[in-house]
C-alpha cells in the first residue's frame, strides 16, 4: 500500500518522483490559482516543488493516516511504503428451535425456527484498532436470515401420505461506510474559515496595491 511521505503531507514535493520502464521523473506540482483562462489551461508550477500552504481540510485528513512504515520500492516517492494491516473479522451467530408432536399414528407435526445473524469487517487496511483510519478506510457488512417452517403428515391410508408444509423466510443485508453519519471535528471548519478569511484579506490587499 503506497501513502503520501511525511514530507508531502506537508507540502514538499521536491523529491517525489515517478517511474516509468527504469526511467525517473520528477514530480511537478503546479499552483491551482494560475489557472489561464484562455482555453489552452496553462498553470504555473510551485517554485521548488513546495506547496508554501497546505489546505486545513488536507491537512486534517492525513492527519487521520497513519504514517509510512517502510521505504518505497522504488517504482516511486512512495510505492508500498506501508504493510497494510488489514484483519477480515466474521462474526456468525446461528440458532434453531425445532418442536415435534405426534398427535396420533397417523398424524405428525412439527414447527421448525431459525435465525442466523452474519456481521463483517473488511477493508480496514490500517487495522480494526485504527479509530481513525478506519474514518478512511473500511467496510460493515450484515446479513440478518429469519424463518419458520411448520410442517404436518396426515397419513390418509397405508398407502397414501399427505405432507402440508408452510415456510417463511426474511432474508436482510446491508453494507456501510464506519465513516457514515460523522461529522469533521469543529476544528477543520475553524481551519477552513481561517483560511478563507486569510484568502480574502490577501485579495483586498492585492486589489489595493493595484489601485
Amino acid at each position: 500500500m503506497s501513502l503520501p511521505t511525511m514530507a508531502e503531507r506537508g507540502g514538499d514535493f521536491s523529491a517525489s518522483y515517478s517511474t516509468s520502464n527504469k526511467v525517473v521523473f520528477p514530480t511537478q506540482i503546479f499552483n491551482p490559482a494560475t489557472w489561464n483562462y484562455d482555453g489552452k489551461g496553462d498553470r504555473q508550477p510551485f517554485a521548488g516543488e513546495l506547496v508554501p500552504t497546505v489546505d486545513p481540510i488536507a491537512k486534517a485528513l492525513l492527519a487521520l493516516m497513519p504514517p509510512p512504515d517502510g521505504p518505497s520500492d522504488g517504482s516511486s516517492s512512495d510505492g508500498n511504503n506501508y504493510t497494510k494491516r488489514a484483519v477480515q473479522n466474521d462474526k456468525f451467530a446461528g440458532s434453531t428451535l425445532r418442536i415435534d408432536q405426534a398427535w396420533n399414528e397417523n398424524n405428525h407435526t412439527y414447527v421448525d425456527l431459525r435465525k442466523n445473524d452474519w456481521t463483517e469487517l473488511s477493508y480496514d487496511d490500517f487495522g480494526p484498532n485504527n479509530a481513525s483510519g478506519l474514518l478512511l478506510q473500511g467496510l460493515y457488512q450484515a446479513r440478518y436470515n429469519r424463518g419458520i417452517t411448520i410442517d404436518h403428515s396426515l397419513v390418509l391410508k397405508p398407502q397414501l401420505l399427505a405432507d402440508l408444509r408452510y415456510n417463511l423466510t426474511r432474508y436482510e443485508a446491508s453494507s456501510y461506510d464506519p465513516s457514515s453519519g460523522v461529522a469533521l471535528p469543529l476544528w477543520v471548519f475553524d481551519g477552513l474559515r481561517r483560511a478563507r478569511a486569510e484568502a480574502l484579506h490577501s485579495g483586498v490587499h492585492r486589489r489595493w496595491e493595484r489601485l
